[in-house]
């Protein structure tokens, strides 16, 4: 079995390993081959043509984490580990984690590491944890998902920052003075870059936390 995590190889040494992989399948080879990464960083390498093979693997997309399962999961990692953590730190917490696989890791490993010779884990704790993982995430997710952004998707995303909870693609549209398959073009890119999602029939919202707050101050 074959691992590759946090997808940052570039596209020759992708190509190089899917291919390899391509020719030991073919030789009926035990052998298996699992990626993970970033939805973009899949992206671009699944539309790679001299890769095509790929395009009929399994693809798997992390959803939002239910927030029962987000306290469950802390909860327990902290316990088993010798900890206690507070009821409001960890309503703190799994509410600033917003379901985001990766602000899960990020949001633990910062509130432990604040008063580690404590036995319990306070919401102050929680407070400066929080604050350090979402400076993390901006720098280890938001200006790297920004940068490769293109120009009308910035557009996009900024035709959705007056909306609240969720955006309707009929309004966006019309805010980015485009016909609506237009619009749906880079709804469906931004939805495979999972920079987006999808809030029922026609409608869309931000799927990364700190995204909205990250483009706002961006336009100043």
């Amino acid at each position: 079995m074959i691992t590759v995590d946090e997808m940052e190889i570039g596209p020759d040494e992708a190509r190089t390993l899917v291919v390899t992989f391509q020719h030991l399948v073919r030789e009926r080879r035990e052998v298996a081959l699992i990626m993970a990464g970033l939805p973009q960083k899949i992206s671009l390498l699944l539309r790679d043509d001299k890769v095509s093979f790929m395009r009929r693997a399994f693809q798997h997309r992390l959803d939002p984490v239910d927030e029962n399962e987000v306290s469950l999961s802390l909860r327990k990692t902290i316990e088993n580990a010798g900890r206690k953590i507070d009821k409001d730190a960890l309503t703190y917490a799994v509410k600033n984690i917003e379901g985001f696989p990766f602000m899960i890791q990020l949001v633990g490993y910062r509130m432990w590491r604040q008063n580690p010779e404590q036995k319990t884990i306070t919401l102050a704790d929680a407070e400066e944890g929080v604050k350090a993982a979402q400076a993390d995430l901006e720098r280890m997710i938001l200006e790297q998902t920004y940068r490769d952004l293109s120009e009308k998707d910035i557009v996009f995303l900024i035709a959705m920052l007056e909306d609240g909870e969720f955006s309707r693609m009929s309004d966006i549209a019309e805010r980015m003075n485009v016909s609506a398959k237009y619009a749906g073009l880079y709804r469906r890119r931004l939805i495979e870059h999972g920079i987006i999602g999808e809030r029922g029939y026609g409608k869309v919202a931000f799927e990364i936390p700190m995204m909205r707050e990250y483009i706002q101050n961006k336009l100043g």
